[in-house]
């Protein structure tokens, strides 16, 4: 049983009161405990089929399925804090790092669910290649890099099932994307799955890699 999966899943966006279809009919699965890397040109629709599963953008059509439940019943809430996505380009709250790291345990569907502790958060910011971060620093004050990471840092803390990450490493050195995908791996080997856009050069860290062009989604 895959662990997400789409079928026949077809997007479109309105352009100059037209409609574009970006892909139709197009499958995909996702295995618990792999990372799989979706390739393909520039403007080909990578980045809306990721923000598709997660429900950030509309679907016209097909239907997409976490442990073979439809998205249909669940909330968009609900099923985003089991399919969760993390942009290159970060988006924090005011406030402080710790504050920002918190945040999803102050929504309504995790009400149930305890914040993280300081100790765990700095465990996990120090994994990340972010020593010199403090808790207490103003979100502001981060540089793109360290932004990035500390939103990835919010979602991991959440434990999701399934990422889905668009470049998250585009702003990072190679030591800081290294240890930023030794924790992303160490999350697949507890049994989430990652599907990942990156254009650096391969880090041998997929088991497989898709192909996203002329809207055919395809194995490579």
């Amino acid at each position: 049983m895959a662990l997400l999966s789409a079928k026949k899943l077809s997007v479109s966006y309105e352009h100059d009161s037209s409609t574009k279809n970006i892909f139709s009919s197009l499958d995909l699965s996702l295995q618990e405990g792999e990372i799989v890397d979706l390739q393909g040109p520039s403007g080909a629709g990578k980045s809306t089929l990721l923000k598709a599963l997660a429900l950030l953008h509309a679907i016209d059509s097909g239907d997409i399925c976490l442990e073979s439940k439809s998205y249909k019943n669940f909330t968009p809430q609900t099923w985003r804090k089991h399919v969760s996505m993390s942009l290159q380009k970060a988006s924090l709250i005011e406030g402080t790092v710790e504050e920002n790291l918190r945040y999803p345990f102050s929504l309504a569907v995790r009400k149930c669910e305890d914040a993280p502790s300081q100790e765990e958060m700095r465990k996990l910011l120090d994994s990340l290649a972010l020593e010199d971060v403090e808790l207490e620093r103003e979100a502001s004050q981060l540089s793109g890099g360290q932004s990035s990471r500390v939103a990835l840092a919010r979602n991991i803390l959440t434990h999701p099932k399934v990422y889905l990450l668009d470049e998250v490493d585009a702003a990072l050195d190679s030591d800081s994307a290294h240890a930023l995908w030794n924790v992303i791996e160490q999350e697949v080997q507890k049994g989430s799955a990652v599907l990942r856009i990156r254009h650096h050069e391969d880090d041998g860290r997929a088991s497989r890699k898709l192909m996203l062009q002329d809207k055919i989604l395809k194995e490579v």
